[in-house]
């Protein structure tokens, strides 16, 4: 201390300036390393989140498409029955088929995807939402 205050008023000044200076230097560093974390989470998210969301959403198209197929079945309405009404039954019934085979592989698609993402390496709460995202799906395969 007593080494400080023999030091003249503009060399102070300048010792603390320069304090100030490097903490600025190493505020702005730890910054830089910061972002870069949040730069890799968002990599991971898009790349590996994103398309999921679209898979699901593909299921979910598929899905609808087998609602609206089931109840065309049963009212025979919009299908073109040249034959009889079993005949035209037995086409709604292959086409619901066909549908479902496209829900379940749309189904396994995304559970393969999530699991390819769960073994990535990502920060705890994304892991976390993918488990949960994965649980969901499997959920949606037992009630589908």
């Amino acid at each position: 201390m007593a080494m400080l205050e023999n030091l003249r008023l503009s060399t102070r000044i300048n010792l603390q300036q320069g304090l100030v200076v490097l903490g600025l230097i190493g505020l702005s560093a730890f910054s830089l390393y910061s972002m870069r974390g949040i730069d890799h989470e968002m990599i991971t998210v898009t790349d590996e989140v994103l398309p999921l969301i679209g898979d699901i959403t593909h299921v979910t198209e598929e899905q609808q498409r087998q609602n609206y197929l089931l109840e065309k079945a049963l009212r025979y309405s919009g299908v073109e029955i040249t034959v009889n009404r079993k005949q035209a039954f037995e086409q709604v019934v292959r086409e619901f088929g066909e549908t479902e085979e496209k829900i379940v592989a749309e189904i396994e698609k995304t559970k393969s995807g999530i699991r390819s993402a769960l073994g990535k390496d990502n920060s705890k709460a994304l892991q976390e939402e993918l488990e949960t995202l994965l649980e969901d799906v499997n959920e949606l395969s037992v009630s589908h």
